[in-house]
């Protein structure tokens, strides 16, 4: 099966960027549009927006000093590595972690580009808490949004920190192929959280569909 889905995801990688950029400022556009609905009414989101801004407050300050080493990071982006495995019929191995030293999944048989590039735009903590939510009393649901808004600004700041030229995820993809995705992929991210804080489930229907009803609003985005 993992052989079909590799033939599958081949055929589709170039097809897929040219997508990605077609339809980027429809994203781009979706995306301002959200934020700004989101600051303005930033009363009804205190924790959440709270946690984003105290966690990416926390990195700049303590976290992204080579001292704090970088394990759990690296747990993070290998377990999502090993889920998009999963997700594209892989078997795992094994996963390796080294406190500041990198990690690394080993698969039966090679990776695809879907698996390479999962971490640089799927935030695997996030969509971990959000289940959390349904199950947490009521007056631990303010405790709960922050801790998903730190989430937030854990992939946020973690993705700026592994993006960078020596990646070697993104040399196995080609750089030109991640320029060209993962700037959608962390726009559609990003804004399918920031819908599903004001409209649940049904906002991120509504902004997956504002996105793809847009694709040739680049005159738009440049002028």
């Amino acid at each position: 099966m993992a052989q079909h889905v590799d033939r599958f995801l081949a055929l589709l990688k170039w097809p897929f960027a040219f997508i990605a950029l077609l339809f980027l400022p429809g994203a781009v556009i979706e995306i301002w549009d959200r934020m700004l609905e989101m600051a303005t009414h930033a009363t009804r989101y205190p924790s959440f927006l709270l946690g984003i801004l105290a966690y990416i407050g926390a990195w700049l300050l303590w976290f992204r000093k080579r001292i704090w080493g970088s394990a759990f990071s690296t747990l993070e982006h290998e377990l999502t590595h090993a889920l998009f495995g999963l997700l594209t019929f892989r078997i795992i191995r094994g996963i390796k972690i080294s406190w500041s030293g990198g990690g690394h999944v080993r698969f039966k048989g090679a990776a695809n580009w879907a698996i390479f590039i999962a971490p640089y735009w799927f935030p695997t903590l996030t969509v971990a808490m959000v289940p959390v939510i349904f199950f947490v009393e009521d007056l631990q649901v303010q405790t709960a949004m922050a801790v998903l808004g730190a989430t937030v600004g854990y992939h946020l700041c973690s993705t700026w920190n592994e993006v960078h030229p020596g990646q070697s995820d993104l040399k196995k993809v080609g750089f030109l192929f991640s320029l060209a995705t993962l700037p959608f992929l962390n726009l559609l991210s990003y804004g399918s959280i920031l819908s599903y804080m004001m409209d649940g489930w049904t906002g991120i229907s509504r902004f997956i569909a504002a996105i793809f009803s847009r694709p040739l609003d680049w005159a738009q985005f440049i002028t």
